[in-house]
């Protein structure tokens, strides 16, 4: 069942992914989750796309899908953790590369390779909670956050390092992250609220 949106000023879409293989259109909004529309019907409609709970991230809930989720059973619920929601529920960002769908979370990201789903947690403090974007490449995950622009290994999700402000010997304008974009020479563009910086992944420089 689906707890009320708190307000409607806060159901903002904050990105867009097509999956073209499966012809979908997937949307992230902040109170109203992850939904997708499949494009190539006559009569398309918004499906909610069930993402795991807080305190859920790899647990019970991992092997949720539009296939197989109870709209009767699943609690979507993206008010506070003090009220009983989920900052899971809150996306910013959805990244479709192949078959793997990737979304940033006020609680992290989370990784569903159409099986089941993985998840980077939030660390809380001068850590990547929020993840606004996401892009990726054949070896990494590359995440917007809170913290700057973080890398982090597609084998196991594990963390390699982050760019920000306090990055030596140059840093980026801000910690704070608000979009990457991945070029092909090994060059990762970060968007900032102060501004957009560019850094040498190869070299770890900014």
């Amino acid at each position: 069942y689906f707890y009320p949106i708190p307000v409607a000023e806060k159901n903002v879409t904050y990105d867009i992914s097509v999956d073209i293989d499966n012809g979908y259109i997937y949307i992230a909004s902040w109170a109203g989750m992850l939904r997708r529309i499949k494009y190539t019907d006559f009569n398309p409609i918004w499906e909610l796309v069930p993402l795991p709970e807080d305190i859920d991230s790899i647990g019970d809930e991992d092997e949720i899908s539009c296939a197989s989720f109870s709209s009767q059973s699943y609690v979507y619920n993206p008010q506070d953790p003090q009220y009983g929601g989920n900052h899971n529920h809150k996306p910013y960002a959805v990244h479709i590369e192949g078959d793997v769908i990737w979304v940033g979370t006020a609680n992290g990201a989370d990784k569903w390779d159409g099986t089941s789903w993985s998840h980077i947690q939030a660390q809380g403090g001068f850590n990547p909670s929020n993840f606004y974007d996401l892009t990726s490449d054949s070896t990494y995950l590359y995440a917007g956050t809170n913290a700057g622009a973080c890398q982090y290994r597609l084998s196991d999700l594990g963390r390699v390092d982050c760019w920000n402000y306090y990055s030596s010997p140059e840093g980026l304008p801000s910690s704070w992250v608000y979009s990457v974009a991945m070029l092909s020479n090994g060059f990762l563009y970060a968007g900032t609220n102060y501004g957009a910086g560019v850094i040498d992944v190869v070299n770890d420089t900014v």
